[in-house]
């Protein structure tokens, strides 16, 4: 899911998820979790049972992305940019 958002797989607090929207992966997640053979079972990251896209890491991710993509759009809105100092 991050290397779908951000194009590598450990994106840094700086980069921006320029290759997905929080939609897009809400809709990666339910595609790969209706194929799921235990997608009943939540993810156990201990014995890496389950079904990985109930893991807290893609809940977070997602909600990442989706804040970065709120951000982004209140600073168009408004004429701002991260980069002004």
């Amino acid at each position: 899911m991050t290397f779908k958002a951000y194009g590598k797989p450990d994106p840094t607090e700086e980069d921006q998820p320029t290759n997905g929207r929080s939609t897009s992966l809400e809709y990666y997640k339910k595609a790969i979790s209706y194929f799921m053979p235990n997608r009943l079972i939540p993810w156990d990251v201990q014995q890496e049972r389950g079904n990985p896209t109930e893991s807290v890491k893609v809940n977070e991710r997602i909600k990442v992305v989706s804040s970065t993509e709120y951000d982004f759009v209140i600073q168009s809105k408004m004429g701002w940019s991260k980069n002004v100092q």
